[in-house]
């Protein structure tokens, strides 16, 4: 019986202190949440693209050796005697993307006729080494420079060789049509430039040509775009999103896998997007729901995204100042704002973005 009574006890002194407890701690009660307006947004953002710069690529081939033109000089003319000599001294650069499949580099000049190098040689040195010495009859000169003497930056020296038996004479050569080519391949490769606003508002490339004769693949920095067998007009279209753009130099490559491509008319066209669609709304925030975001509340813009057309951020104002917005997404977003972020009566709500996106619909909310 004892035992029973000091059970009894312990229990109701437990009992009391848990009233005490209860009576000082205040456990948290639903959230709450306080409708302000709805509206439908629509879409925003840059919606619409334009061609800012169109590549020429006219026609070309794939699958067998290909030139670049590193250098094209008109005319050249050096001479020397004994009081006075006048040469010539180009840097030659090898852009990095060319040197994997480089073959080496082709000098191709004309010696014109009336030159009057009886007198002397003619020298061609590339990195300080001779690669050419002539004295004759003008002719057409094609003289290929190895793969191995090739640097991404070269020197180039055409000059008249003296001759102290001829002293008091004067040897004159002109060169005419004086091209530096790069040979490399099989593959074609497209280099074009970004800028850093141009890759802001980039929206897609276009390749465009009529092609036929092999099994093609087209790769924009390395990542394919494109893989099939042309036969006629071809398209070719990607994204920032599909493949990873640069500031600066990017590269278009066409490799063939399977025999020799034939690409007629071929151009390539970036597009940048314009004409940026901002939606505006508005809607009264009353002094009673005014009040409540100094009693704890916060207030948030929910909306609703159905589809991303283009990626980027999206921008949501109120009365003229940004809230944090969230990288966004397909479905329900959100972004908050406090009583700093508004007033009492009508406030004005814009989206807009440097994507492209469809909401649905946006809801003003205060919530606790």
């Amino acid at each position: 019986m004892e035992d029973f009574l000091y059970v009894l006890i312990a229990a109701v002194v437990f009992l009391g202190i848990m009233l005490l407890i209860t009576a000082f701690v205040s456990f948290p009660g639903p959230t709450m949440n306080v409708s302000v307006a709805s509206f439908s947004v629509g879409e925003v953002g840059y919606l619409t693209d334009y061609p800012s710069k169109t590549i020429d690529l006219k026609t070309f081939t794939v699958g067998e050796t290909q030139e670049e033109s590193l250098k094209a000089i008109p005319q050249i003319e050096v001479y020397r005697n004994i009081f006075t000599a006048n040469t010539e001294k180009f840097v030659i650069a090898v852009p990095e993307w060319y040197e994997v499949t480089m073959r080496g580099i082709r000098l191709n000049f004309n010696i014109y006729e009336q030159s009057s190098g009886q007198f002397s040689k003619l020298l061609i040195k590339w990195n300080g080494l001779e690669v050419f010495r002539y004295s004759g009859a003008a002719v057409d000169q094609s003289i290929l420079i190895e793969k191995d003497k090739v640097k991404s930056s070269n020197t180039l020296e055409i000059d008249c060789e003296y001759n102290a038996w001829w002293f008091w004479a004067t040897s004159t050569y002109t060169l005419r049509n004086f091209n530096v080519n790069l040979e490399y391949g099989p593959e074609r490769l497209i280099p074009f430039n970004l800028l850093a606003s141009e890759l802001q508002g980039f929206n897609k490339g276009e390749i465009n040509f009529d092609g036929s004769g092999c099994d093609l693949l087209v790769k924009v920095n390395g990542i394919d775009v494109y893989q099939g067998t042309p036969d006629g007009d071809t398209k070719i279209e990607f994204t920032y999103q599909e493949v990873p753009l640069t500031p600066g130099g990017n590269i278009v490559a066409f490799i063939s896998t399977s025999g020799i491509c034939n690409l007629r008319n071929a151009e390539f066209k970036i597009f940048l997007v314009g004409n940026q669609v901002v939606a505006t709304r508005k809607f009264d925030l009353t002094t009673g729901n005014y009040n409540l975001l100094n009693q704890g509340f916060t207030g948030k813009v929910n909306y609703k995204i159905d589809s991303i057309m283009r990626t980027g951020s999206l921008t949501i104002k109120l009365n003229g100042g940004s809230l944090s917005v969230p990288s966004p997404k397909t479905g329900w977003n959100s972004a908050t704002f406090t009583i700093s972020d508004v007033q009492d009566g009508e406030i004005e709500v814009s989206f807009s973005g440097t994507g492209a996106f469809d909401i649905a619909e946006a809801r003003i909310e205060l919530e606790r």
